[in-house]
């Protein structure tokens, strides 16, 4: 149901890219890379026509810790036990 909010997101942020940087994201070194993240939490993004930076950079960061600390495997790989409060019934 979100999917239009990720592709104006990432089309928003490629076009960020290559106003600041003259690149899309993918073909950033990481320092430019680090900046074009900090320009998205800072919502240091003029003529940005996606969703608000901030709160996309926050969404994309807390669906990326979702799925790598609140997985079985996510868990295992930090050598860290899964205790889920209510355990999924399946793998995702």
């Amino acid at each position: 149901p979100h999917l239009n909010f990720y592709r104006a997101g990432l089309e928003a942020l490629a076009q960020h890219s290559v106003r600041r940087f003259g690149k899309r994201p993918s073909a950033l070194p990481a320092a430019e890379l680090d900046t074009l993240i900090t320009d998205l939490m800072a919502d240091d993004t003029p003529g940005w026509s996606g969703p608000p930076a901030s709160f996309l950079y926050f969404v994309w960061r807390s669906d990326g810790v979702d799925v790598t600390y609140g997985t079985e495997d996510g868990m295992a790989s930090l050598n860290t036990p899964y205790m889920a409060h209510i355990k999924p019934e399946q793998v995702w």
